[in-house]
């Protein structure tokens, strides 16, 4: 069999062509969700004056009594280690992280929540709680946490599956890369200062 006649018989309908929509399907239907859970974070942080990535960094610096180390906070927020050098800039700027450096090595920096910053942190989630209780993430069945296992296994498989950096017809893939949100040089948000000046 031809690659020709093969390419022909996806084109109909084979199961291989079935099991690529499905993938098509499943990306378009991620994507829809991603962008509505996207634009209600964005819509919260913009209550603070602050970008969804600022009040992404702020949430993984305020999980944690010991704080996070500027590369892992990269990864968790899904930032390159400049835009998280930008982020965690931006927030020291405005009072809401601190700076601490490991008691065992001087060189390891870890970012800390402040007093305003846990001020923000604590309106924020009580905001997030009214959202996951209107769509039903508060209910002892709740309806998303095997749809969230099931996206950590997904993305463990794509990972380890992923293709290479050139495509069959050896063209290389392209990757688009996102300009950090929000602006280093900008005056600090009212909403922040006013959140700080209550916490002294």
């Amino acid at each position: 069999m031809d690659a020709t006649h093969t390419a022909a018989t996806r084109r109909k309908g084979s199961p291989t062509s079935a099991a690529a929509g499905r993938v098509i399907a499943l990306f378009n239907s991620l994507e829809g969700c991603s962008r509505a859970l996207r634009d209600a974070v964005a819509q919260l942080a913009a209550k603070h004056e602050l970008a969804a990535t600022q009040l992404l960094a702020l949430w993984a610096c305020g999980e944690t009594d010991t704080g996070v180390g500027q590369s892992d906070l990269a990864t968790r927020i899904g930032v390159s280690p400049a835009q998280a050098s930008a982020l965690v800039e931006q927030l020291r700027k405005y009072n809401l992280i601190e700076s601490h450096r490991d008691a065992t090595d001087r060189r390891r920096q870890f970012w800390k929540i402040a007093e305003a910053g846990r001020n923000v942190l604590l309106v924020v989630a009580d905001e997030l709680a009214n959202l996951a209780d209107k769509i039903g993430m508060t209910f002892a069945d709740d309806p998303f946490a095997p749809f969230e296992a099931g996206l950590n296994h997904l993305a463990a498989a794509v990972t380890d599956s992923a293709p290479s950096q050139t495509n069959a017809s050896g063209i290389p893939r392209l990757r688009v890369v996102s300009p950090p949100e929000g602006d280093a040089d900008r005056n600090e948000p009212d909403a922040i200062r006013s959140s700080r000046e209550v916490a002294k």
